[in-house]
């Protein structure tokens, strides 16, 4: 479900750099290609935000 930014779940985790949940909703097969309203994939924030565990992981 999205929210008003049409964030996904995923993109909210790594946004609060959450990595054990990224990591356990991509075992679960999240789509890691889904874009926001700002057309960035989850992949793109943790970029922007620098986190680059989370940047390995949805790599």
């Amino acid at each position: 479900e999205k929210d008003e930014s049409g964030n996904q779940l995923l993109h909210r985790e790594v946004i609060a750099g959450n990595y054990l949940f990224v990591q356990e909703l991509l075992r679960l097969n999240t789509n890691k290609l889904e874009i926001n309203k700002q057309s960035m994939t989850p992949l793109d924030l943790a970029h922007k935000l620098g986190w680059n565990n989370i940047v390995n992981l949805l790599k």
